[in-house]
Parts: structure tokens; C-alpha cells; sequence
């Protein structure tokens, strides 16, 4: 009987992905999205599956990639710290 190798999952969220983005957004086909944080979460594609695996090994998500739309990787805009703005008035 010959057995059948299966091919490995491939992690997609490498470490050169994670130092390029900060949180990946699974885009589903009804119209919902889901947003993961890359520095909490690796991800993995099987043949028919996207795969999200908490790093503590305590969550896991798991999307049909039929039903997925689309996915998106950003990158978290630092916002300016608030600085006292001075108001000058006519003479």
C-alpha cells in the first residue's frame, strides 16, 4: 500500500513579514473581516485552510480559503504627540 507524503503548511508570517507590518486583516466572503496583530498571532496556509494560531498556543482560527475574500497586512500609524498649540490674537 503506498502512503501519501502530505505537503507541509507554510507559515507566511515570517519574521521578515512581522518586522514589515504589524496586523494582518482576513477579508471573508460575507462581507465581515477579521483583524490579527502579527507579533501575537502566526499564520499558516494549508491546501484549502488559512490558519491562525495564538503564539501561546491557547487560540486558533481557521478560515476555508474558498470563503476568503481577501487578505490585507498594515502597519500601525504613530500618531504625533499632542503639543500646546499658542493662539495669537490681533491687535
Amino acid at each position: 500500500m503506498a502512503v501519501k507524503k502530505h505537503k507541509k503548511r507554510k507559515a507566511l508570517s515570517t519574521d521578515q513579514l512581522k518586522k514589515k507590518y504589524d496586523f494582518v486583516v482576513v477579508y471573508v466572503c460575507d462581507g465581515g473581516w477579521f483583524t490579527f496583530r502579527l507579533n501575537e498571532w502566526s499564520m499558516y496556509q494549508d491546501y484549502d485552510w488559512l490558519e491562525l494560531t495564538k503564539l501561546d498556543g491557547t487560540e486558533i482560527e481557521c478560515f476555508f480559503v474558498a470563503n476568503v475574500a481577501r487578505i490585507s497586512f498594515g502597519k500601525d500609524v504613530k500618531k504625533q504627540p499632542v503639543t500646546d498649540v499658542l493662539v495669537l490674537k490681533p491687535a
